[in-house]
């Protein structure tokens, strides 16, 4: 499951969404909205803009990647746009897999997380942009 949406984010949903009887362990990351900025500035909020189509195409590309190295992954990444306050849910990656050892399926959500990042810190703007407010 890839997805844009403009509600809140259910990170259970999504794991059920990715869960298997096969899953033998599910690692979950919650990006959340919190209150300072990496400089100390205070946030009260953060409004997340997105060209959906695009976005949701580069998830794929990016689970696509992981994929290519960890083939029982199963991913799902899904970002919230619109008005959000401090302790919202922004963005949740879930990475379920075969093995229950958390170090072989965190990697697939970790690498997942560092792609978001850098596509909505402003160096690809195309994707997504954010505001501190």
């Amino acid at each position: 499951m890839f997805a844009i949406v403009d509600e809140p984010i259910d990170p259970r949903a999504l794991e059920a969404a990715v869960r298997t009887p096969a899953c033998g362990g599910i690692v979950s990351f919650s990006g959340v909205v919190r209150e300072s900025a990496d400089d100390g500035r205070a946030v009260i909020g953060l409004r997340y803009e997105a060209h959906a189509g695009l976005a949701r195409a580069s998830f794929v590309e990016i689970a696509d990647e992981i994929q290519a190295t960890m083939p029982e992954v199963r991913l799902a990444i899904v970002h919230r746009i619109g008005e959000l306050a401090v302790g919202d849910i922004a963005v949740v990656v879930v990475a379920a897999g075969n093995r229950a050892s958390e170090d072989e399926m965190y990697p697939g959500a970790e690498g997942v997380h560092g792609e978001l990042s850098v596509a909505a810190s402003g160096s690809n703007d195309r994707l997504a942009s954010f505001s501190q407010h």
